[in-house]
């Protein structure tokens, strides 16, 4: 704030920082006595595994997308 010419007196300094540090504290004590609430159980859901590999994904957009040419060290604009 000093490089916008702004001062701040050091007493109201003091009380910012006091009502900081009050503030940390007083969360602090509420994040102690805070406890989440137990979830309720859920039924088991039988699942089959499903295997991919390379070979079951295809990308159809890439087989469309235009050849832009050009060897190495040729850029182009995105």
């Amino acid at each position: 704030m000093a490089t916008l010419g702004l001062r701040l007196s050091p007493i109201i300094a003091a009380a910012a920082m006091a009502l900081s540090s009050l503030s940390v504290v007083t969360n602090s004590g509420r994040l102690r006595r805070w406890h989440t609430s137990p979830l309720p159980t859920a039924e088991a859901v039988p699942v089959e595994p499903r295997v991919e590999s390379a070979a079951d994904r295809t990308e159809p957009e890439a087989a469309n997308r235009p050849h832009r040419g050009g060897g190495p060290g040729v850029r182009h604009a995105p």
